[in-house]
């Protein structure tokens, strides 16, 4: 057991710095760890710790109802994802109360994972995870949302559905991918897949893992009204792809003859569910679908893409750790990070180069980020290129009357650094800092 404090209340501390090395390495539960073995770099701590948070989830299929289930839900939304307590209360679907529990709860089995493997994590099993108190969601009161009549399904889509976008993805590598998923299960029940995609389809942003799962529950869904409602031997269904405006679009049909009893057959409830969570997988990863046509059940349907497009941001900072954390927090998005740290190197990059965006520091040598940050607005070809101000000190009033796009205080949080990046390409998607 860790001596330092309460094992929970250290714990909860080191998680806070994981997105900070500095310190992170500094925490109790470094020292702790360290002394037991473990490895005492950041980078290790950090991914002993997210790797110890995985341990949490059930191995078997357990009710996401369940308070292991939701414990480990808890610690991976809040500390890995960086989400607010109350968001993470609406998507286990209990009250701030009870998530303040699981939270509790989670923390201190956390710590005991922590202690008693530390130096190196074994397999990963199912935990004990003690009951919490309030174990059943209480009845609806002034502190407790009303119960959610979602079904039972929804809860497992929202862990795939609210995964961050990723920044740029491939529609034709996941189509491709898709394409080897499906085809052994195409085979068997005598189908085929056609695919038609023009080439230079734009990247999009949505998470890879929802796309194939959105896509693969169509086609899936596409057979099952072929084998209800079709009136031949084989099965053939088309899968194509185009670029209208701000997105790709992709449009799967299942093309063949209707049987004579198909308006009178209707799909069974677990075909009709591969249909209704696709949507809501494209819903929540801003994507729609749409059925064309009149038919009942739908025989074409149409999925819209948002286009992604990769951002290049420049870091202008001295510290290498820093450029290390910002790399960890901007990974998988739509931005691509490089580091300068030198003023006249980032000088002579900007103006070769201009990228979207800038990091800048303010305390570095040789020259301040003041002084940076003038050199850039007085030359025509980088004074476009917005500046973020990033500090350790209370400059943020500064840093706007010189005409900065935004100022990050230090340390920076993953959500505050990308909320700080959105605004400056969508502005009317992202609310006030």
């Amino acid at each position: 057991m860790i001596e330092r404090g309460p094992a929970s209340e250290i714990v909860r501390a080191a998680l806070l710095s994981l997105y900070d090395p500095p310190a992170l390495a500094a925490t109790p539960l470094a020292a702790e760890l360290g002394e037991r073995g473990a490895p005492k770099s950041a980078k290790a701590l950090y991914d002993l710790v997210v790797a110890t948070i995985e341990r949490l989830k059930p191995l078997d299929p357990a009710p996401l109802q369940s308070h292991g289930w939701r414990c480990y839900r808890y610690l991976y939304l809040r500390y890995v994802e960086c989400q607010s307590h109350a968001s993470i209360a609406e998507d286990l679907g209990i009250s701030l109360r009870q998530a303040a529990r699981v939270h509790q709860d989670g923390l201190q089995v956390l710590a005991n994972l922590l202690c008693a493997n530390a130096g190196a994590v074994p397999a990963r099993t199912s935990p004990v995870v003690p009951p919490s108190n309030e174990a059943v969601a209480p009845p609806h009161g002034r502190d407790s949302p009303p119960r959610r009549t979602s079904p039972w399904w929804e809860a497992e889509l929202a862990t795939v559905g609210r995964q961050q976008p990723d920044g740029a993805v491939d529609v034709a590598d996941v189509v491709a991918s898709v394409r080897e998923t499906f085809g052994r299960f195409a085979s068997a029940h005598r189908g085929e897949l056609r695919i038609e995609l023009p080439g230079g389809l734009s990247p999009v942003r949505v998470n890879r893992v929802a796309l194939r799962q959105i896509l693969l529950n169509l086609l899936l869904y596409l057979v099952r009204v072929a084998q209800t409602h079709g009136d031949g031997p084989e099965i053939a269904i088309s899968l194509r792809g185009a670029q209208t405006g701000g997105a790709v679009t992709l449009t799967a049909d299942w093309e063949g003859p209707a049987s004579a009893a198909a308006d009178i057959s209707p799909l069974a409830s677990e075909d009709a569910m591969l249909l209704t969570a696709a949507k809501r997988l494209a819903q929540l990863q801003g994507a729609t679908i749409a059925e064309v046509g009149g038919h009942q059940p739908p025989s074409s349907l149409f999925l819209r893409l948002p286009v992604g497009v990769m951002r290049t941001v420049l870091l202008i900072d001295d510290n290498p750790d820093v450029g290390e954390l910002f790399g960890r927090m901007l990974a998988k998005t739509r931005y691509h990070l490089t580091q300068v740290r030198t003023a006249n190197r980032a000088l002579g990059v900007v103006r070769e180069s201009p990228p979207d965006a800038i990091i800048l520091d303010v305390v570095m040598p040789t020259r301040d980020g003041w002084e940076i940050q003038a050199a850039l607005q007085s030359d025509r070809r980088t004074a476009d290129v917005p500046v973020v101000i990033c500090s350790v000190l209370p400059d943020r009033e500064l840093a706007l009357s010189l005409g900065a796009a935004d100022f990050l205080a230090k340390p920076v949080t993953r959500a505050t650094l990308l909320r700080s990046l959105d605004r400056l390409f969508d502005p009317a998607h992202v609310g006030p800092l």
